[in-house]
């Protein structure tokens, strides 16, 4: 509900962000890198299906993909593509995660001010350089 409130996003989105960077990062490696062996070794272990997902970050980003509809980024391994589609991914994300809190919003009972709530992702309190003090205190 606070995160409604404020405008800001599930902590979610920004790890996605960083994983997309990195896998993008590793991707743009040469194969020799150790940071690229391990990426490898990896993927060769989630696609062997022994791992614990828990402890494997390529297979938490493939579920993720796969999950908002990206899959065929994860089959291309290609960092062109994955920089071109980021900002979607993320996009897609953000979304995703607001209709949540909204969901989850909806089926509280804990407070029903809170379901008044218009759909905007920042308000206009949020926006204005005007201090909560002034607005507050009124005039002098």
């Amino acid at each position: 509900m606070i995160r409604l409130e404020f405008g800001v996003v599930k902590l979610a989105y920004l790890v996605l962000k960083q994983m997309l960077r990195w896998w993008f990062k590793v991707l743009s490696m040469s194969e020799e890198r150790y940071p690229r062996i391990c990426y490898n070794q990896l993927v060769v272990t989630d696609q062997l299906g022994r791992n614990i997902e828990k402890y494997n970050w390529v297979s938490l980003l493939k579920r993720k993909l796969v999950q908002l509809g990206y899959a065929e980024i994860w089959e291309a391994q290609s960092p062109e593509l994955l920089k071109n589609k980021m900002d979607e991914i993320l996009s897609t994300y953000e979304i995703q995660l607001i209709v949540e809190d909204y969901h989850r919003l909806e089926s509280s009972s804990y407070c029903t001010l809170y379901k008044e709530l218009k759909p905007k992702h920042k308000t206009e309190n949020m926006k204005s350089n005007t201090s909560n003090y002034i607005l507050l205190a009124g005039p002098i």
